[in-house]
């Protein structure tokens, strides 16, 4: 019974992190993605806007705080085995944003070029 009641903790913890997860996800895509926040509300499915805008301000807030205490956070270690979890998924996030940033950069430059390399035959 108390592996039961120590996973379903765990359960919780990880449905609690995935949901900042969501959050955060919802938050980029409006404010760098071009989405509106009714087209992120469809996209996942979340029902309130009101929950879509204090998002936004709770991430606005974030970003205002002074950028110390966000170092201090940046360099305590993860106390449990989900803000591991979460801590390297972060890093993992930002790693395939910046490869997409990049091979989009790449199709850009490859449909630019591409009319240069269309139009060659072999002879």
């Amino acid at each position: 019974m108390t592996i039961a009641l120590s996973q379903m903790g765990h359960l919780f913890l990880f449905g609690k992190q995935a949901h900042k997860l969501k959050m955060r996800q919802i938050v980029k895509e409006i404010t760098c993605g071009g989405y509106t926040i009714e087209s992120a509300m469809s996209k996942y499915q979340v029902l309130i806007r009101s929950t879509v805008t204090k998002w936004l301000e709770r991430v606005r807030q974030q970003e205002q705080a002074p950028t110390q205490a966000m170092d201090y956070n940046l360099k305590k270690p993860p106390t449990t085995p989900i803000e591991q979890v979460v801590q390297h998924t972060d890093v993992l996030t930002g790693q395939v944003k910046r490869l997409q940033e990049q091979l989009e950069q790449a199709e850009e430059s490859i449909e630019k070029r591409g009319t240069n390399y269309g139009g060659i035959r072999s002879a």
